[in-house]
């Protein structure tokens, strides 16, 4: 995708859906076909995912977080914090 296409999608955000809508495309063309965008407020800090399975690996959940805040230490942090407190994947694979 090219950057002017991306700056200009941007730059006609109007709230924070519509961001993570556009990441998650993003994120299609880079590499991640099958990412789901969950988004709402209900989302428990996953704002998309992408499950996959191998037999070596069993299932595999990569979990996408967007973010419009600057201090992104807060950000990562408070992420964690709800993905801790949630009874969803991913799991700690030693548990």
């Amino acid at each position: 995708m090219s950057l002017d296409i991306v700056e200009i999608a941007l730059d006609r955000l109007t709230d924070h859906q519509e961001f993570e809508k556009i990441a998650s495309e993003i994120m299609r063309g880079e590499g991640y076909p099958n990412i789901k965008p969950l988004g709402g407020l209900a989302d428990h800090g996953r704002d998309a995912i992408q499950e996959s399975y191998s037999i070596s690996e069993g299932q595999n959940i990569a979990v996408f977080q967007y973010t419009l805040q600057q201090y992104l230490p807060g950000k990562i942090k408070d992420t964690i914090n709800k993905l801790s407190e949630t009874d969803l994947p991913p799991k700690n694979r030693s548990t």
